[in-house]
């Protein structure tokens, strides 16, 4: 459903893309609170606790089917300043990249709300202590703004379980749980086309092999993609939003990186619209500029990646097999640092690695 309901951009860098996915974040979980200053009856009968746990999906129906009341209740809405204090914590694991700090000062939610997750001995984040911070933090009916699952950290290149996190959701939902969901695959989102086929549809895991080896993706080993890795990209729909760098693994030039975000309606909440450009009531062209942080921007970048996708495939026939590259460059590395052993003066030292 991504390239029917779906929508995404271009940006400056993943910096960016991570603030604009804060940005969603706070304005829509501050929406059901606008209704309810707006028109109660809207969300009759529902706490502040239940307020603050509806998902996405309904919080977005919600706006559209009011689409009358719209400007009111965006005013009243988090871009007006109100209810901050009602949003939660934002949950990120500790490898996060220090954008998510700058972002959660820039947006107005406060370092204080941000709460770094334990990662396990493989540098991802431990879903246990995940969910043991979200029940902690239930217990006292303290909301969850949003949990980011990391995909390529900067430092270790560690991939995060995004199909836990999603499983966690989708169990703590049934309890009146809910977080927004944003994925940072900032370095590593491009590695999701090695794990999609001609027609740009994931392939199943136990016909990788196969796969890789009719496009020669691998030339020493038949598969280096781990379960782990193949059902964290697997998971990427479940995610409101993603961060993902067209300049990172995707070798475009600077700057390039990109947002993608699950439901195109979502953009409405953080939308405005240059009166010098529009009437209200005008029946508006999407514009890229009304939709996002950055104003006016560069064609060049687009042209960029754009030729650069029309040359390389977004999936195992193009830029599968670059990815894939880099994969087995990394693993040579790796396997020659494991053996390496080197004299200081008296003393033989043996290389060490994760």
């Amino acid at each position: 459903d991504g390239l029917t309901n779906g929508w995404g951009h271009i940006v400056a860098d993943g910096s960016l893309a991570n603030l604009e996915g804060l940005w969603y974040a706070r304005n829509i979980k501050s929406l059901p609170f606008a209704m309810k200053a707006v028109d109660p009856t809207i969300v009759a009968g529902k706490t502040d606790w239940e307020l603050s746990n509806m998902s996405t999906k309904e919080i977005m129906d919600l706006v559209e089917a009011n689409g009358d009341k719209i400007d009111e209740i965006k005013a009243k809405s988090a871009r007006g300043g109100k209810d901050l204090d009602k949003l939660g914590k934002w949950l990120v694991p500790q490898t996060k990249h220090y954008s998510w700090l700058k972002a959660a000062d820039i947006i107005g939610i406060g370092l204080d709300q941000v709460i770094p997750v334990p990662v396990d001995s493989n540098y991802r984040m431990d879903i246990n202590e995940l969910e043991k911070i979200i029940r902690e933090l239930a217990s006292t009916e303290t909301p969850i703004l949003g949990v980011v699952g990391v995909v390529g950290s900067t430092e270790e290149g560690a991939v995060d379980g995004i199909n836990e996190i999603a499983e966690l959701r989708n169990k703590l939902v049934k309890e009146g749980i809910y977080f927004y969901f944003h994925i940072d695959a900032a370095y590593g989102g491009y590695g999701r086309a090695i794990l999609l086929d001609e027609d740009n549809k994931l392939i199943p895991y136990k016909d990788l092999q196969s796969k890789f080896a009719e496009y020669n993706v691998f030339t020493e080993e038949e598969n280096l993609v781990s379960e782990h890795t193949y059902n964290a990209y697997a998971a990427f729909p479940e995610a409101e939003s993603v961060t993902i760098d067209p300049h990172k693994m995707g070798y475009i030039p600077y700057s390039a990186g990109g947002i993608a975000i699950q439901d195109m309606r979502m953009r409405d909440v953080i939308s405005y619209f240059a009166t010098y450009v529009f009437e209200k009531g005008a029946d508006i062209p999407a514009l890229l500029g009304a939709y996002i942080l950055e104003g006016s921007k560069a064609g060049a970048t687009a042209a960029s990646v754009w030729a650069a996708h029309k040359t390389l495939p977004l999936n195992v026939t193009g830029y599968g097999k670059l990815v894939g590259a880099s994969i087995e460059g990394a693993r040579r590395f790796y396997n020659f640092l494991s053996g390496l052993e080197f004299k200081v003066g008296d003393k033989t030292m043996k290389s060490s690695y994760i």
